[in-house]
């Protein structure tokens, strides 16, 4: 039996309302559906419309039911019409202004003798409020990360410093041990002290990046163009990376949710790390490309003409602490990381991002 609804002949256009009723439920602020006791859609009101598009209202004046034009409402709506007092989802929807995140409240609708007449559905449009969480959410990830950074830096930096001096001590000496040695030996000495030094200037420039890390800028989560973010890495790895030269590919326009200096401190992570994968002369890709809600960021390296080169001074962290700090961050900011191996062919890492919902586009 269809519900008989005193409502114009389109809920959503500018006709005149035949009753007070009519003209409230057109003209009512929140998305709002009217269902009849048999499923189908008896009506909705012009937010609605402008929420979910005209296909919508089309349905409601063909009396489509509901499973057939908005399939993720059928099962709360079969609920109350079955006799439960109320149902309540949240679906992630297109729409014609994007993708949203849409609440529904389903109540029965009653007659004066109370009987079941049907339903009544009232929308929200949930999307800023998400947004914001999520944004919440992942400062507060990234506070919490950057204080145990913090920590770990102050920790390391003391027995540091110890490590430094005893080698300007151990090279001070150098000098006057040197008649007692071979010239091999001598040589041989020079080079564990110079690597000894090179060891303790990398874990210094490690420290110093997790120290920022542990103090972002401010704001500390906004939308971050993921460009510029990816040029700056760029620029902050070029010392560690030898002989490899650097291309960017086109990037599509896209903001991601993050900070600047962290994402620039996760990409000259990875690629350090997919540098070792490479050799002199090999070339590092980066490429980035967009699907809904997500940025992806694919770092790749072949190996190059001369493999296994300089490969010893160049990047100058470790592979395993570079990953580390690029999943740390990654994980900070609400995204994750895919490693793969560096081996003889190469390597590669992908960074998944979220876009920030408000910038986007």
């Amino acid at each position: 039996m269809a519900l008989v609804l005193q409502l114009p002949s389109t809920v959503t256009s500018l006709a005149p309302a035949r009753n007070p009723f009519d003209l409230a439920f057109a003209s009512f602020p929140e998305p709002m559906l009217l269902v009849d006791e048999d499923g189908g859609l008896a009506g909705v009101n012009l937010a609605t419309e402008v929420l979910l598009g005209e296909r919508v209202a089309a349905a409601a004046l063909r009396a489509d039911r509901v499973e057939g034009a908005l399939p993720w409402l059928g099962a709360a709506v079969r609920e109350v019409l079955a006799g439960a007092p109320e149902a309540r989802l949240e679906a992630q929807l297109v729409t014609p202004g994007g993708r949203r995140s849409i609440s529904a409240r389903v109540r029965p609708m009653r007659d004066a003798a109370g009987g079941l007449r049907g339903a009544v559905v009232v929308l929200d449009d949930q999307t800023e409020r998400r947004a914001e969480e999520s944004r919440s959410r992942a400062a507060e990830r990234v506070a919490a990360v950057g204080s145990l950074a913090a920590g770990l830096a102050h920790e390391v930096n003391s027995p540091l410093a110890c490590v430094v001096a005893g080698l300007a001590f151990v090279e001070s000496e150098h000098a006057r041990l040197a008649g007692a040695l071979a010239p091999a030996e001598l040589l041989e000495a020079a080079h564990a002290l110079e690597d000894a030094r090179d060891a303790a200037v990398r874990v210094g420039r490690i420290m110093q990046a997790l120290q920022r890390f542990g103090q972002p800028a401010s704001p500390l989560v906004r939308a971050v163009d993921l460009e510029a973010a990816l040029r700056e890495a760029v620029r902050l790895a070029l010392p560690e990376l030898g002989a490899l030269s650097v291309q960017i590919e086109p990037v599509l326009p896209a903001r991601v949710a993050g900070s600047e200096p962290l994402l620039a401190e996760l990409f000259q992570a990875l690629l350090v790390h997919v540098a070792r994968g490479g050799g002199a002369g090999a070339l590092v890709r980066v490429a980035a490309r967009g699907i809904p809600d997500e940025a992806r960021v694919s770092v790749t390296v072949s190996r190059g003409p001369a493999h296994g080169e300089g490969l010893e001074r160049a990047p100058a962290r470790s592979a395993p602490l570079c990953l580390t700090v690029a999943r740390g961050i990654a994980s900070a900011l609400g995204g994750t990381l895919k490693a793969g191996a560096c081996t003889a062919g190469g390597a590669s890492v992908e960074v998944i991002l979220p876009l920030d919902e408000g910038a986007e586009g």
